[in-house]
């Protein structure tokens, strides 16, 4: 378990903690942040869950935010490795998602193609990325 606390000379102060366990061999990480702005327009939540189980990857998290500080938002993410191939994923709640697939042909060399959707507009490309 980790916790910690910080406060700066503007007077904000931010409380996080975090905890990992196995569950029936998925590994399991929750965490969450409380940021509390001096003027308290721009105090801000944060809580996070991480579960692995074998090559693949879940990830959700939600930011609630004061009215002034913008919008909240939860986002998810899974990834699953399988040899030289990661597929991924990630969306949130905000209409927003991509994908994108990885292959690793050699050590430097490496195929991808994906995907972008930001809520009006999707980008998919496809590369060849070589590492020297």
């Amino acid at each position: 378990m980790g916790i910690g606390a910080a406060m700066n000379a503007a007077g904000d102060t931010m409380f996080g903690g975090s905890f990992s366990t196995d569950m029936g061999g998925m590994a399991v990480t929750i965490g969450g942040d409380v940021h509390s702005d001096n003027t308290s327009s721009d105090d801000q939540t944060a809580l996070g869950v991480s579960a692995t189980m074998g090559d693949l990857v879940v990830v959700a998290n939600s930011v609630q935010n004061e009215a002034a500080a913008g919008v909240d938002i939860t986002t998810y993410s899974a990834t699953y490795t399988a040899g030289g191939l990661v597929i991924g994923f990630q969306g949130s709640d905000a209409n927003t998602s991509a994908y994108s697939a990885t292959y690793t042909i050699v050590p430097g060399m490496q195929f991808e193609l994906g995907s972008e959707d930001n809520g009006t507009t999707t980008t998919s490309s496809a590369q060849l990325q070589m590492t020297f």
